[in-house]
């Protein structure tokens, strides 16, 4: 995010306004990938779920004995191509679980905890930016010095 560049005469530091917007800015983020985390997870499971209800229909179609000489050979045809779509499916949702299990592990890594974001928040606390000057302050402070100075001088000069 850009910020407002230093006008000739102002300090080149960052003003309180801009560490807070900051703040704010790094929040927002923080939440939209946790909530995108949270979706992730949820969608993990669900697929997770689906898997296992693949897993326990093809075993129970594959333990039940078929009948030869009922079936005809367009039947069994039929059956075995529903098993082969079957097996795309589940091997499809395998790879995406998977896809979706290595995505969560860059996220991991890539993201910060949230012990990090305490510890962050706690130093934020103790530094307490709300106790710092302000720039208005500053600047009655250095036309209070400017006004002073002459009058001391000019005093010093008369002796």
């Amino acid at each position: 995010m850009p910020h407002r560049r230093a006008e000739k005469g102002k300090s080149s530091g960052y003003t309180l306004e801009d560490i807070i917007r900051d703040i704010r800015a790094l929040n927002s983020s923080v939440l939209l990938l946790s909530q995108k985390m949270n979706y992730l997870v949820r969608n993990e499971k669900i697929l997770g779920r689906n898997f296992i209800i693949l897993n326990k229909k093809l075993k129970a179609f594959e333990q039940k004995k078929p009948v030869a000489s009922v079936q005809s050979e367009g039947v069994s045809t039929e059956v075995n191509d529903l098993v082969e779509e079957l097996e795309e499916k589940v091997k499809q949702n395998d790879f995406m679980l998977n896809e979706i299990k290595s995505d969560l592990n860059k996220m991991n890594s890539s993201f910060a905890k949230s012990e990090d974001l305490k510890e962050l928040k706690y130093i934020i606390e103790a530094i307490n930016p709300l106790e710092f000057v302000t720039l208005g302050q500053v600047k009655d402070l250095i036309s209070n010095n400017k006004s002073s100075a002459p009058k001391t001088k000019k005093k010093k000069t008369k002796k």
